[in-house]
């Protein structure tokens, strides 16, 4: 299976002239692609990147990104993606994780003791003279990414993902979405994250058309893209089509000869949007998978054919094993709920500098994902909750303790537990709503308006609550533990 890297250059030759990346009104061919990717290696050597060097890129939705994402894996460097809106407190605490060569972000943050600049500046260095030196492609077992997802504890956890398994992971996708060299896909999805990064990679594995478009606050920017483009497919999370749908949802139907396929994926979608979609696009493949960070896609259901199944996340991928465990590690029958682990080539192989994390999560070749859930007598999967408490906000894993951290930082405050509640705006699936208690110091509370406040600037604007509510006291065990599903009846 070769790096995903090494297709870029195999349509670079085979098909130079063709559009590989639409962002806006610049057309950027694949042959074009290469030699930027190149150009922008030339630049990261001249910084002292080399094999094994992390790289920190912001991950915007640019072309800036896309060469250096693709100039990290032509030197074997390893990209760490971060968020555009990443908080310099998560910054600072990745560069301490990973000691990159380099860092490059979408604010010019910096880093002491690391080259620190802004991504953009990468496009200075397009026109670097002989930028056609052959690289060396990486084999499979090199390692590619470092996504950073946040653990239980708030801490954030590293997960590495090598050439090998993103390149699996691209090629079951394709093969079961149908994905062609004649696609052309709009991607509203943030590239920070392991379901936009993979859009990317699958669509450079077959030679397709990427048409960035900024996320989705402006659908009329998004069906513009699809329109003009003349797109093919269409990538998005649960929260953006319930965007697209509360708005205008007749809209969508326009392109019921038009869209061949679409991609959904990194949340739970409500079952009045699986079928209204089902009807709106009767022709088009509407698939939806169930993965994690570490296990990129591990499963998938396309609406029209498993239509009477629409209740599960799928059946496994091509090459991807679904066991379901009971607490003491025997399988469960079918239909028993049980821990869920998945096997696969596609899988992360460990946590960055975390032994622990990496022994607790992968046991003799299978991820625990940390999910429950059953197989049913027909083989499909059904998620029923998670082991931990989590919350998912669009798609974006947010650990409730690093808000809770800041938070606590407040005076006024002695306690607080976050947890997640249903978007009341409709929008991201989840929220977070926080529970507060009163130091006994103090005699007035603190306005929403103040706390909300404390954490700008320190956590990405998705994670601040959308509401507050001051209690007594918070429920807790014997041992101290949280019990956060009390704060929710």
């Amino acid at each position: 299976m070769k790096p995903v890297v090494d297709s870029l250059f195999y349509h670079a030759r085979n098909s130079p002239d063709k559009v590989a990346l639409i962002v806006g009104n610049q057309h950027v061919t694949y042959r074009e692609m290469a030699d930027h990717t190149i150009a922008v290696a030339k630049y990261f050597t001249s910084l002292g990147v080399k094999k094994a060097s992390p790289v920190i890129l912001s991950a915007d939705a640019s072309s800036a990104f896309i060469y250096g994402y693709f100039a990290c894996h032509l030197l074997s460097a390893i990209c760490v993606p971060v968020d555009p809106k990443c908080s310099e407190v998560k910054l600072n605490y990745i560069a301490k994780k990973v000691e990159p060569n380099a860092v490059f972000t979408s604010k010019g943050s910096k880093v002491e003791g690391v080259y620190s600049g802004h991504v953009s500046e990468l496009l200075n260095y397009l026109t670097i003279e002989n930028n056609k030196t052959n690289y060396l492609i990486p084999t499979g077992d090199c390692i590619a990414d470092v996504l950073f997802t946040s653990g239980t504890t708030g801490d954030a956890k590293g997960v590495i993902l090598t050439h090998g398994a993103i390149s699996i992971a691209a090629n079951h996708i394709n093969r079961f979405i149908g994905n062609s060299y004649d696609d052309r896909e709009v991607m509203p999805l943030p590239l920070s994250h392991s379901f936009g990064l993979g859009r990317l990679r699958c669509n450079v594995v077959t030679g397709a058309t990427i048409i960035l478009v900024p996320g989705f606050t402006n659908p009329a920017l998004l069906y513009c893209a699809i329109e003009q483009c003349k797109a093919t497919g269409l990538a998005s999370v649960p929260a953006g089509f319930a965007i697209l749908l509360s708005m205008n949802p007749e809209r969508i139907r326009r392109y019921a000869n038009q869209l061949k396929y679409i991609e959904i994926g990194s949340a739970p979608m409500p079952m009045e949007h699986k079928k209204f979609l089902m009807k709106a696009l009767p022709k088009t493949r509407i698939c939806m998978h169930y993965g994690l960070t570490e296990a990129s896609r591990s499963v998938f259901i396309e609406f029209h054919q498993d239509k009477e199944h629409l209740s599960s996340v799928g059946q496994p991928a091509h090459g991807v094993e679904i066991r379901i465990e009971d607490e003491q590690g025997s399988e469960c029958n079918n239909g028993e709920p049980g821990r869920i682990l998945i096997k696969g080539g596609h899988c992360t192989v460990g946590y960055w500098n975390n032994i622990v994390q990496t022994k607790k999560n992968l046991i003799n070749g299978w991820l625990v994902t940390g999910d429950v859930g059953y197989i049913d007598s027909s083989g499909y999967l059904h998620l029923l909750a998670r082991e931990d408490d989590m919350i998912n906000i669009g798609g974006m894993k947010v650990s409730p303790a690093e808000v809770e951290e800041q938070i606590a930082t407040h005076p006024s405050i002695c306690d607080c537990v976050c947890v997640g509640i249903p978007d009341p705006r409709g929008i991201s699936g989840q929220a977070i709503k926080a529970f507060l208690v009163k130091s006994a110091k103090i005699n007035e509370f603190p306005s929403e308006k103040e706390i909300d406040n404390i954490l700008r600037g320190v956590i990405e604007p998705y994670k601040i609550p959308v509401s507050y509510e001051w209690v007594e006291e918070i429920p807790k065990t014997e041992s101290g533990k949280i019990k956060r599903r009390d704060m929710l009846k």
